[in-house]
């Protein structure tokens, strides 16, 4: 028997980014308030810290394309979060900011934000760690977390490589990303509210 769901693309793109960004939000939120506690912590669950990196970037990238469904915007094909981004109307990237700006401010400086941990990676890896110091703003985290729904979900192929990389999970910042992205899922072209 086949089961039609009783939604719109939109609304089921959205309904999964939810779901995966609660999943990831329960690493995050178990997890001490303080740097080394943090990575400690981190370290000690290592598959539920590669879950929730996992989760909330497919997340970012289901609320940018829920959004570009909604408002009849082709979704370029890619789980690249920074060229998924950039595909967004001009508007819409511009309210996302906004709101990312506001709750990022918020960010407490010494509380845990980000975990890095040492990997590796085989030499004829596509996915490459050596990046640019991360800066606060929107576009440069989605730049660093690009690939990160690809490079996390595979953690484990880098277990056994050498030389050794780091990779950073910037958690409050995707967070502060995700939420300001479902912000925007409820507002339609004509500015009525809607819920998926």
């Amino acid at each position: 028997m086949t089961v039609k769901p009783d939604a719109s693309a939109p609304s089921l793109a959205i309904l999964a980014a939810d779901v995966l960004y609660k999943n990831a939000q329960q690493f995050i939120s178990r997890g001490p308030s303080d740097m080394e506690g943090f990575v400690n912590y981190a370290v000690r669950n290592p598959g539920e810290l590669i879950a929730s990196a996992t989760n909330l970037a497919l997340a970012i990238e289901l609320y940018i394309k829920g959004n570009m469904l909604r408002l009849n915007v082709p979704a370029p094909k890619t789980h690249n979060l920074a060229k998924l981004f950039s595909a967004l109307p001009i508007e819409i990237r511009g309210q996302v900011i906004i709101m990312y700006e506001r709750l990022t401010s918020k960010i407490v400086i010494g509380k845990a934000s980000s975990v890095t941990l040492g990997v590796t990676r085989p030499e004829s890896s596509p996915h490459t760690f050596e990046r640019a110091a991360i800066t606060n703003d929107l576009i440069s985290v989605l730049n660093y977390s690009s690939d990160a729904f690809i490079t996390w979900r595979y953690f484990f192929e880098f277990a056994d490589q050498k030389p050794s990389k780091e990779l950073t999970y910037e958690f409050e910042k995707l967070s502060a990303i995700a939420k300001s992205l479902r912000a925007q899922c409820e507002v339609s072209v004509d500015g009525v509210l809607q819920k998926p």
